[in-house]
């Protein structure tokens, strides 16, 4: 997801990434076991941990950000609705809503019906087309895999089940700040981020491009997030 952005970050910090529990590469004998906030937090710091490293800059986007909010509960509830007559349907919704610019063939479900059609049959070309040229799964194809983990044991996880603590929030020593796109202006995963930077008395920072500006505006993305971390107290 990042890997547009590590070289230029890599010229002011130390760039760490990693698969959170479960997707991708990070593999669970189970992969239905449920994994709490907590949990994932612990991951976050036995990971720095490993590196020997006691204070860091951190920044998570989407999931990783575990964006949540009461006013768009009902928006995560149609998802997962969307989500039980298939999984990559779902997938397919999850995207449309979270494009800066939706293509109008996504704008209903007929759409996701014939989208998740066709990314059934490019997930099964895919391994077929690995195993003749060699290599690793490429990100899409992983991104693609954790489909399942996503919508049927995350998104219940950190939309329904999670509520930030808002007075811990307001008490953090550290300084720290919500973030959105501008391009996500109407999109689900825009207005709970402003919300609690309000209700906590945070300003919430704009990135250039949507929900994934550091695929989409690499260069404008890593100049945004410099300037945020610069003004950060050392």
């Amino acid at each position: 997801m990042y890997e547009a952005v590590v070289a230029p970050l890599s010229r002011r910090f130390t760039v760490i990434s990693y698969d959170r529990r479960g997707n991708s590469r990070s593999r669970l004998a189970d992969p239905a076991t449920p994994t709490s906030v907590a949990e994932h937090a612990d991951d976050a710091v036995a990971v720095l941990g490993h590196y020997g490293v006691e204070r860091a800059y951190v920044f998570g986007s989407s999931a990783g950000a575990i964006i949540t909010g009461g006013p768009e509960g009902e928006s995560i509830r149609r998802l997962q609705r969307v989500a039980r007559k298939g999984l990559m349907r779902g997938w397919v919704a999850f995207a449309a809503m979270t494009m800066p610019r939706t293509p109008a063939f996504l704008l209903s479900p007929a759409g996701w019906f014939a989208a998740a059609g066709a990314l059934r049959a490019g997930m099964a070309v895919l391994p077929v087309v690995r195993r003749v040229r060699g290599g690793e799964p490429g990100g899409m194809e992983r991104l693609l895999g954790n489909t399942r983990r996503m919508l049927r044991v995350e998104l219940p996880a950190s939309g329904d089940e999670y509520e930030p603590d808002l007075a811990a929030l307001r008490r953090a020593a550290v300084p720290w700040c919500p973030a959105t796109g501008r391009d996500s202006v109407g999109r689900l995963c825009r207005r709970p981020a402003h919300v609690l930077g309000e209700l906590v008395g945070v300003r919430c920072e704009e990135f250039p491009g949507g929900h994934v500006p550091y695929q989409e505006t690499p260069d404008e993305f890593v100049r945004t997030l410099t300037e945020i971390l610069d003004g950060f107290s050392p």
